[in-house]
């Protein structure tokens, strides 16, 4: 047959190809060979597929360094799509382990006024959705906190669900051992019963069947075990047990907000209807309840979109980042192929002449561009697995990070992006041969490829300058977002500070006092350890956990209207915890020792404080009340001091205000104790760590980490975008060099005889580089136009990624093009240089 004759000629002399064609056509040994192969029209040895695949791998072993510079281009794209399609899909794709997880969903309040943003729900607002809403069944009120854990090994802190009832049968799922909790063991005086998490079970019980009936330590009570809960159920993420929430409704009511709602939408209700329910309760409350309902409404999301809320639109910019990478991965292998092409006019030309089809010629291209995309795909399934090994490294646990693997979807979005991949960079190649003639592929009459494969190459390569260019400038941006973030004025000092967490027995530690007298006598044990500057406590430290809001009222003035209310976070501090902390005090004093004791009530309160309630008045002196007590009471404070702003809650924000109190007036029993030490000092934490357990062993060092560390967490979000951003933008830019250096090279060999005439005519070299330099600068302006016009339409997309710099800052874009030009230039010089030095006599020896 014909693909047996073609092979000959491929294999042999062109002095025997006729007479191997005749020889090979005889019948005889048609049959002979039709004997030895399989009987299968298409995946058989004897198949034309089968011989194609056979004759494209013995081309491609022919030329090893070119295949394996596709292969290993082709790697870098595939194995980056992989990993960030693997997030993806796990975090964003990949649907809950739950039943109908589409129809769970979580309920914050949505505060309208000028201190407005989400936040928790009070009790009797979750009560109000549970019995009002038609279109939401079994609302459960969720509240995350910390426990100390005793009996079980060394007393530690875990993470545990405060419910008003039970979460299992909200989320579709049945206890694995023993029953939920019930909606009757919620309040103050409930019982007191826990059901634990799967992971719990089997490392602290061993996975007993029997735990039912046993009692758990927690805090200052024994919580009989009721249930276990399946494997899969894990909600609040990361918590280990569920117990009833041990909460009054009459002393922390409506303006008590201390939870989340978690429901499921009743059969045949949507999320739309379920919001609409919401939206005309929430009016409701505000006209019933002014005092506290007032600007508040209440939003509805699926769980499934709460939980990526804050990485969706990064990961799918980082998607597509990767993404253009592959694509210019594709043209930068389209314009290798393109270029090989050339030197297979020849082969093709013989092929044709002996009757080769146009067809034919296509799907050899195809199948050879397909083996390549292969090994390049099963390369970049390796590098994308070592991508993910990594990816701890890089960011904070990602919700849904433990789903992340190497399955089946990845497996074939990888086969799909093979496919695709093969018909992008392969058909290109093919078509640019079925252009050349046969007259000048036998006799090579005219070198070079023709004007039409020259101008598609330079298209691919103005398109991957353009898809650098906007690589780059999002990379860029990012920088600048990071550089920023570090750079903001937290206002304190965060170096050489060491904090931790405890929580002291409620049942010891019964009074404020009792407390305000443990953290000053630790505070007082610390400060003389060998390197320690200052030690101070706080409830609610800077850049962590723990905040109660309330608000503002000043003595002397009548109540505002709803609408000109202002709010106030309190915090509870020892006399010492500013000058650790650094933050100077501009007006009055601070906090003294003997503050704890009364007889006034007083406190310091900050600069943006004193600008909502007092911006034409002095403060000092003045009383203020902040409408929430905690179980403390709600004293009216009398102001002592003015202290600087420092930002709380995170980086991006503005400066909240807030009141500070001595620990005797307000005291949790959890305080975070911070220590600062000289430069060089050793670490206090061992230290620390004999100290406390000395003085109350029930109550163990958590949560242990340096300012740094906390502000470092802060920045993890942008520090993870701009690694891998960066990463595929550098690696774009690499590409695009590579492709501009193999264009411009191959269009001044092209060029070799044209050049050595100029030499010849008395050319000089400056011009000869200026000449083969234009042949790469200027698709490159091109792309850098193109890229920069999208970057600027584009840059829109990337706004809910960065802090502090516009999308369109012109020195980002500025930067990233002249950048990118440098690179282009040095591309380009390298052959324009060795044309420049090229000998005119050999080159003309070509004609």
């Amino acid at each position: 047959g014909f693909w047996q004759r073609l092979g000959f000629v491929l294999r042999s002399p062109a002095h025997l190809v006729i007479e191997g064609i005749k020889e090979r056509s005889r019948p005889s040994v048609r049959s002979s060979v039709e004997g030895r192969v399989s009987r299968h029209p298409w995946t058989g040895r004897g198949s034309w597929l089968f011989k194609e695949f056979q004759v494209a791998a013995r081309s491609l072993a022919k030329r090893p360094s070119f295949s394996l510079l596709i292969v290993a281009t082709l790697a870098v794209g595939f194995g980056g799509n992989a990993a960030i399609f693997s997030v993806v899909h796990a975090v964003l794709l990949e649907p809950l382990p739950y039943e109908d997880p589409e129809k769970i969903v979580v309920v914050v309040s949505d505060w309208r006024g000028p201190d407005g943003g989400i936040g928790s729900m009070s009790y009797p607002d979750v009560l109000d959705l549970e019995t009002e809403a038609r279109s939401i069944d079994s609302l459960v009120g969720v509240n995350r906190s910390s426990m100390t854990l005793a009996g079980l090994g060394d007393t530690r802190v875990i993470e545990v669900g405060r419910l008003t009832k039970g979460l299992l049968s909200t989320f579709g799922v049945e206890p694995l051992l023993g029953r939920d909790l019930t909606a009757a063991e919620f309040g103050a005086s409930g019982p007191t019963v826990v059901v634990l998490s799967h992971a719990f079970w089997r490392t602290q019980f061993s996975g007993s069947p029997s735990v039912l009936g046993e009692t758990l330590r927690l805090g200052d009570f024994d919580y009989e075990i009721v249930g276990v809960a399946p494997e899969t159920f894990d909600y609040p993420r990361g918590v280990e047990l569920w117990i009833p929430r041990r909460l009054d409704p009459q002393d922390c009511g409506r303006g008590c907000h201390t939870m989340i709602g978690v429901g499921r939408l009743a059969d045949g209700a949507t999320l739309e209807q379920a919001s609409l329910e919401a939206t005309s309760l929430a009016a409701n409350l505000e006209q019933a309840h002014p005092d506290t309902n007032t600007y508040k409404g209440f939003l509805l999301r699926s769980l499934q979109e709460e939980s990526v809320a804050d990485i969706r639109s990064g990961l799918l910019i980082l998607l597509g980042a990767v993404a253009l990478v592959l694509l210019i991965a594709c043209a930068n292998v389209a314009n290798l192929l393109l270029a090989r092409a050339t030197s297979r006019r020849g082969e093709v030309a013989i092929r044709t002449a002996l009757g080769a089809g146009r067809a034919h010629l296509v799907t050899q291209g195809l199948v050879e561009s397909f083996v390549l995309a292969v090994v390049g795909g099963v390369f970049g399934l390796a590098l994308a697995k070592a991508l993910l090994v990594g990816l701890p490294l890089v960011t904070e646990p990602l919700p849904g990070m433990e789903r992340i693997a190497m399955n089946w979807e990845v497996l074939l979005f990888t086969a799909a992006a093979i496919l695709v991949t093969t018909f992008l960079f392969g058909l290109a190649p093919a078509f640019a041969l079925l252009r050349s003639s046969i007259r000048d592929g036998l006799g090579q009459a005219a070198p070079g490829g023709t004007r039409g494969s020259a101008r598609f190459r330079r298209g691919l390569l103005v398109g991957e300058v353009a898809l650098s260019t906007i690589l780059l400038i999002g990379a860029g941006l990012l920088l600048k977002s990071f550089v920023a973030l570090y750079a903001i004025d937290v206002g304190f000092e965060t170096k050489n500070m060491t904090r931790f967490s405890l929580i002291l027995p409620e049942a010891t530690y019964d009074t404020s006092q009792k407390v305000a007298r443990f953290y000053r006598d630790l505070e007082q044990r610390l400060s003389v350890l060998p390197g320690v500057e200052a030690v101070g406590s706080s409830w609610g430290p800077p850049l962590g956990r723990g905040r109660a809001t309330g608000t503002v009222l000043v003595s002397g003035r009548p109540e505002p209207p709803p609408e000109l209310e202002r709010e106030a976070s309190i915090h509870s501090v020892s006399p010492e915890w500013f000058e650790t902390m650094r933050i100077p005090m501009l007006r009055g004093r601070g906090l003294a020792p003997t503050d704890d004791l009364g007889p006034a009530a007083v406190a310091i309160v900050n600069e943006t404080f004193v600008r909502q309630s007092f911006p034409d008045e002095d403060p000092i002196g003045r009383e203020v009340e902040v409408s929430v007590d905690l179980g403390y009471g709600s004293p009216r404070w009398t102001i002592v001091g003015v202290s600087a702003d420092i930002l709380s809650r995170g980086l991006t924000g503005a400066p909240e205000a807030q009141i500070y109190v001595p620990h005797g007036m307000f005291g949790p029993e959890n305080m975070t104790v911070a220590i600062r030490t000289g430069p060089s000092a050793p670490s206090p934490l061992p230290a620390a760590r004999s100290i406390v357990a000395e003085m109350e062993p029930l109550a163990p060092i958590y949560r242990v980490e340096t300012v740094e560390q906390a502000l470092a967490r802060q920045v993890s979000p942008t520090r993870f975008y701009l690694i891998l951003t960066g990463a595929f933008a550098l690696l774009a830019a690499l590409l695009a060099a590579v492709g501009l250096y193999g264009v411009v090279s191959e269009s001044s060999a092209e060029r070799t005889r044209e050049i050595g005439l100029r030499l010849a005519l008395g050319a000089r070299s400056a011009s000869v580089r200026r000449l083969v330099l234009a042949q790469g600068m200027g698709p490159t302006l091109l792309g850098l136009c193109i890229g920069l016009v999208a970057a600027y339409f584009g840059a829109r997309l990337m706004a809910s990624l960065v802090f502090a710099v516009e999308p369109r800052d012109p020195l980002i874009f500025v930067t990233s093009a002249v950048l990118l030009f440098s690179v282009a230039l040095v591309a380009s010089s390298i052959p324009a240089h060795r044309a420049s030095r090229m000998d005119p006599v050999r080159a003309l020896k070509c004609e």
